[in-house]
């Protein structure tokens, strides 16, 4: 491998570097847990009444069984699904039973048409590894966030009239340094028409933190992990597995380095250096300074805050690197407020799925994969 990346705390690629965790990764990875432990503890410790140095024994005494949880005071009680439906029909009077057939995430028909005419807030979900073309389903259905995809979806709600306001929901630890700015790019352009909120899943870093510093106000979790403003790129050389399986590859070229990006053969120095420069170039005049204005800040204030360093939810929003904690609600309501709306309707964007979607595996990959070494120099990630 010859990857390289751009902050201290960019971890991504010790795995291919590394027998154990830098010391750098390491203090992330503490930092990060002692925050979550924390919340966590808070949490149990009100939802049982008791203090949170009671919580830190239940988690260093445990695992418990179902009889010692409740010994411990850690549950009520224990009972089957159907002893806790029969407790359920003797409960209060208001509770009333509903098929779950009838629960349905989706407004309903009559509720549509009388919300018709009013003014809509769009709700835009951009969701899994950041990538050029289409957003698509692959490898075991995960998702491929692409930047053709999440660009019409924007341009749409820019144009139409009737939406008056964008939630920009982002789910993605990154990817494609390329497709990242392409969209960047197109949540600038919306913004500069309607009020762009965007709103933080589990995990929104690096090139997902990065297209959300074109928008507006920023929400997001206290768990969410987010921040990782750093980049790494490069390539993985298969020359000596190749030679170990008696494979050689011969090439003519026009250009010294007209095969730089060739798995065949690792980086001359030259090379290596450029490609670092390249990295080094996005990451001062691109995702530093836009994060900075994005936050009404400075470069030197964010710079500490970078390094590829990720940040939990609670942590960003001491830090400025996020406006608000809250959820998917709290984001329409900001996107309500920025664009005087009490009364709207929320419009959902989705992709409708398609024959190559259905045929996702390994072997159908190969054929609509626009990456297969996903550390490709001029398409470095910025995870």
């Amino acid at each position: 491998q010859e990857l390289f990346n751009v902050g201290n705390y960019k971890s991504a690629a010790e795995i291919f570097q590394r027998e154990g965790m830098s010391d750098q990764s390491r203090e992330m990875a503490e930092s990060v847990l002692s925050d979550l432990q924390e919340r966590l503890k808070a949490a149990v410790a009100a939802n049982r009444n008791v203090s949170t140095s009671q919580v830190q024994s239940w988690i260093d005494s445990g695992p418990f069984t179902a009889r010692e949880a409740v010994a411990e005071g850690l549950i009520d009680g224990i009972a089957y699904e159907d002893e806790v439906e029969s407790q359920l029909k003797t409960g209060p009077p208001e509770l009333l039973t509903s098929p779950a057939s009838k629960l349905k995430l989706r407004d309903g028909l009559l509720k549509r048409l009388i919300t018709y005419r009013r003014p809509q807030i769009a709700y835009i979900s951009a969701e899994g590894l950041i990538t050029s073309g289409d957003s698509r389903r692959r490898r075991g259905f995960a998702n491929l966030l692409g930047s053709n995809t999440l660009i019409e979806f924007l341009r749409d709600a820019r144009q139409r009239r009737r939406v008056k306001a964008i939630v920009l929901r982002i789910n993605s630890p990154g990817g494609s340094g390329t497709a990242s700015d392409l969209i960047w790019r197109e949540v600038s352009l919306t913004k500069e028409k309607k009020p762009v909120i965007v709103s933080f899943g589990d995990v929104a870093a690096s090139g997902g933190f990065f297209i959300a510093a074109a928008g507006g106000r920023i929400l997001a979790s206290p768990s969410t992990l987010t921040g990782s403003i750093g980049v790494i790129g490069g390539k993985f050389s298969v020359e000596k597995l190749l030679m170990k399986v008696g494979i050689s590859v011969d090439t003519i070229s026009k250009g010294s380095h007209a095969t730089y990006t060739s798995p065949a053969r690792p980086f001359s120095e030259t090379e290596a250096g450029r490609v670092r420069a390249h990295l080094q170039d996005f990451y001062e005049n691109l995702f530093l300074k836009r994060v900075a204005e994005s936050r009404s800040t400075t470069v030197e204030y964010i710079r500490p805050l970078a390094e590829g360093r990720v940040w939990t939810g609670s942590q960003a929003a001491e830090r400025g690197l996020i406006d608000q904690i809250g959820g998917i609600r709290d984001a329409l309501e900001a996107a309500g407020k920025a664009s005087s709306l009490e009364r709207f309707r929320v419009v959902r964007y989705a992709q409708r799925r398609r024959l190559r979607d259905l045929l996702s595996g390994p072997v159908f990959d190969v054929f609509q994969d626009d990456g297969l070494l996903a550390l490709m120099p001029e398409e470095f990630n910025i995870r």
